[in-house]
């Protein structure tokens, strides 16, 4: 039976370091939007290999349209990206194959994606904006890790990068450093209209769910009272004539 050590194998160290990183909340699930900016990380890997790779781990792991992946099915998901780089076709089959070397991610040097960090930046950014004494090319390297760093919408409620980032990109000169911060935050936004739609869902499938056990429940309830009704030797019109005539 296949399980995250196997997977990972000989590279579980790797592994369990790049599932931190996507991870920093220590969720048991992760959603599909933080997991393809992860995986968008990845070298030499393109666009239509990533779909493959998405659908060959949630096959694999029994996540099939599920909108998430647990730790096995993350750690297929790295396997997967380690076979394209070492030009092996993408196949379940190859998940079971040992002699893979690991994969490579261009992730930002100097951060590891947890929520402290994460917070550090926040502040940096909004000192950034109030003071407006930095250096450009500090200014332009904060903004290439953000770029890189797998967000939700839990990480955007807690650390508020999104309003931090605004905030900055108002300040900014720079028009190209503006509009990297713009199109970062639209891609946040994104995020989290994905996610709360995925929400939405579920809540109205639960709705329906427990509506239809009410419509069965009175349903089954009326039947009773004609089954009643049948047996009684004056019309039913109330519990006291149900009473009085039984």
């Amino acid at each position: 039976m296949q399980n995250p050590e196997n997977i990972s194998n000989p590279h579980q160290a790797l592994y369990e370091d790049l599932f931190s990183k996507l991870n920093p909340l220590g969720k048991d699930e992760i959603d599909s939007a933080s997991i393809a900016a992860f995986l968008r990380t990845a070298k030499d890997v393109n666009t239509a290999q990533l779909s493959q790779i998405w659908e060959t781990a949630c096959e694999s792991s029994g996540f099939v349209n599920r909108g998430f992946l647990n730790k096995l099915g993350i750690f297929m998901c790295f396997k997967l990206v380690a076979a394209v780089q070492q030009g092996f076709q993408i196949s379940p089959e190859i998940l079971c194959n040992p002699s893979l070397e690991s994969p490579r991610f261009e992730i930002a040097s100097g951060y590891n994606f947890s929520t402290t960090n994460l917070l550090e930046i926040s502040n940096q950014l909004i000192s950034m904006s109030e003071n407006q004494n930095f250096q450009l090319h500090t200014a332009s390297d904060l903004i290439e890790a953000l770029e890189k760093i797998p967000v939700n919408t839990s990480i955007l409620t807690e650390t508020r990068l999104g309003l931090s980032l605004n905030m900055f990109r108002k300040k900014v000169e720079d028009e190209k450093l503006a509009k990297r911060c713009r199109a970062l935050i639209e891609n946040w936004r994104s995020i989290v209209f994905e996610e709360e739609g995925r929400k939405k869902v579920l809540r109205e499938n639960v709705l329906t769910t427990r509506a239809g056990r009410v419509k069965n429940k009175a349903v089954s309830q009326t039947k009773n009272f004609g089954f009643l009704c049948m047996y009684c030797k004056k019309p039913f019109t109330s519990k006291f004539n149900l009473k009085k005539t039984l």
